[in-house]
């Protein structure tokens, strides 16, 4: 049985917000992989998508992902992109649990329309930009076995939720 969680999903969908929720609950570590990625390369996320691209990030988030899965007892939060690599996603799903958080395209575009912080986001129309990168990554989300709807829950549900399958996998139904 595994020891690690991996939540993925497109960015919104709540995985850095319920991570530390679900790792207190489960008396795991947290690792949000983008945080860490920052302090490993001590700028921000869009300094690195700025200076270097979104190729180097990409780079970079493979390689932070490659060490922090070397721990066990954590649940990890990667980025939206993270899983769109086959690399990425054989990698978590050796070593891990991976569940895929989704959140309806309006729920999305209501939790980050004032959110500075994406640089995938910083184009002139927002909701266009969405809307292409879910038709792009979709298709990979959704060939991950657990899956986890967000919308029309709080917190304590989506933690509960995730908490009982993490301990009893066998109740997984889709």
């Amino acid at each position: 049985m595994f020891k690690t969680m991996v939540l993925c999903g497109f960015m919104g969908t709540g995985k850095s917000t319920l991570g530390p929720l679900i790792a207190k609950q489960l008396n795991f570590s947290f690792v949000d992989l983008d945080a860490w990625i920052e302090k490993e390369h001590r700028c921000t996320i869009a300094d690195i998508f700025e200076r270097s691209g979104e190729k180097y990030f990409r780079k970079c988030e493979t390689e932070a992902l490659q060490k922090v899965l070397l721990s066990q007892k954590q649940v990890i939060s990667v980025g939206g992109g993270a899983v769109i690599s086959d690399f990425n996603r054989s990698l978590i799903e050796r070593k891990a649990r991976l569940v895929c958080l989704k959140a309806s395209t309006e729920e999305l575009l209501k939790r980050l329309k004032k959110d500075t912080g994406r640089p995938l986001l910083q184009k002139a129309d927002f909701e266009k930009t969405v809307e292409q990168l879910l038709k792009e990554r979709l298709p990979i989300y959704n060939q991950i076995s657990w899956q986890v709807e967000t919308d029309n829950k709080s917190l304590s549900e989506c933690v509960k939720e995730i908490c009982i399958e993490w301990e009893n996998p066998q109740l997984l139904s889709n």
